[in-house]
């Protein structure tokens, strides 16, 4: 991966990780964020629970 792809992907995940905070901050669980994220966003299941788990529970 060069480091423009490596960017790009650093910058998703951190994109992700906001919106995740901020659906957490106003009590929603993992499911409906996920629900609630690929109904609006382009972003795959799997890098939204990779995310929630980096932010809560590591």
């Amino acid at each position: 991966m060069d480091k423009i792809q490596e960017a790009r992907k650093l910058e998703r995940e951190q994109i992700i990780k906001e919106i995740i905070q901020k659906l957490s901050h106003k009590g929603y669980h993992l499911n409906r964020i996920i629900t609630i994220m690929l109904d609006l966003t382009e972003f795959k299941t799997y890098e939204i629970t990779k995310c929630y788990h980096e932010l809560y529970f590591k």
